[in-house]
């Protein structure tokens, strides 16, 4: 999600780079004569891992994703209590943002938190020129971030059986840019030690799912040694359809590779501009299909945004309307609670 807790998620002037379509028929780039490359390594022991398109526990059990956005980042010591709340909802994994002036010792309060929990922590970076930003500047501080200053924190065997990393959050234009940059940091966190998972957002503020067509998902993950990667699309305001949200998984569950809605709108945000978010549709469809979601957000989103907090103000918490239906389920499906299934 573009924003924290002022300015709500604003519409970039460039236009998505292809019609819906693209949905069907991707336009990743390239084309699939390239020589297969060799068999992934075995990732080792003690990771989540990535086998046969699903997600794996550290123990070799199936692990869906049924969570919940933190924007951590903003308010570390407001939100740290915040981890036990989305826990008692039943959420299996917490999306943690972190910024770029979250402090080694913030990030382990978190993560030492998470784990008592027996929670995932997705660690994603947000910053304002990464999020809707196309630029290698931002881009390669997130990249700092990860290989120095939280390096010692994220290395800590306590915390690798529970970590996915999300590289950098709805970086990046559909291109030639967005494929190279991030098979780079792929090669990059490797060499840095990291054997956990990692996360790739969708190109044009994580909603493009067009990069990973036409085996563009594939490609990254050949950058893996392990092939240990997970693909995340955002829906927001391109999702307002059963079919959209259909083909953004089908172009990378088509694939054989994992996939995760790594944020996702609700139908009543942005309505008035005919941009609402299929959301109900999104939750049925991922129950069905076995695909994680991870719900923005907790709390915190500001101005038009507020409407997706899924926590009401106040020192005893409380859902909202939109965080009653993900959490407890609505019309003909079920919540968080009710289909989360725990680290095991």
């Amino acid at each position: 999600m573009n924003g924290r807790i002022s300015p709500p998620r604003r519409l970039r002037g460039v236009a998505l780079a292809c019609a819906m379509a693209w949905l069907q028929i991707g336009c990743g780039g390239g084309s699939d004569t390239a020589d297969e490359p060799p068999p992934a390594a075995r990732v080792p022991a003690g990771t989540l891992r990535v086998e046969n398109g699903a997600v794996l526990s550290a123990s070799g059990k199936p692990f869906v994703m049924r969570g919940i956005n933190l924007q951590y980042g903003d308010n570390p010591s407001e939100r740290l209590p915040m981890i036990d709340e989305i826990a008692d909802t039943g959420a299996n994994t917490i999306r943690l943002q972190l910024r770029s002036n979250t402090s080694a010792a913030q990030l382990r309060a978190a993560l030492d938190r998470i784990v008592a929990r027996q929670l995932v922590a997705v660690v994603m970076y947000w910053e304002t020129d990464v999020t809707c930003q196309s630029g290698k500047e931002g881009f390669e501080t997130a990249m700092t971030r990860w290989t120095a200053d939280w390096k010692a924190v994220l290395s800590d065997p306590t915390y690798r059986a529970h970590l996915v990393l999300n590289i950098a959050n709805e970086w990046g234009e559909p291109g030639d840019t967005y494929a190279a940059t991030y098979r780079t940091a792929v090669a990059r966190l490797r060499d840095a030690g990291y054997e956990f998972p990692l996360m790739i957002d969708a190109a044009h503020c994580g909603q493009d799912a067009s990069v990973f067509g036409q085996r563009g998902a594939q490609r990254i993950a050949d950058a893996d040694p392990f092939g240990n990667v997970i693909f995340s699309t955002h829906a927001y305001w391109s999702y307002q359809s059963a079919a959209a949200i259909d083909n953004a998984v089908a172009l990378v569950k088509g694939q054989g590779l994992p996939f995760v809605w790594g944020e996702f709108g609700q139908a009543d945000f942005q309505a008035d501009q005919g941009k609402a978010t299929d959301h109900r549709h999104l939750i049925r469809q991922a129950e069905s299909t076995g695909v994680g979601y991870l719900a923005w957000s907790w709390y915190g989103n500001g101005t038009e945004a507020r409407i997706l907090d899924m926590r009401q103000p106040g020192s005893a918490p409380s859902l909202t309307a939109y965080g009653q239906e993900v959490v407890e389920g609505g019309n003909a499906f079920q919540g968080i609670r009710a289909t989360a299934r725990q680290l095991e």
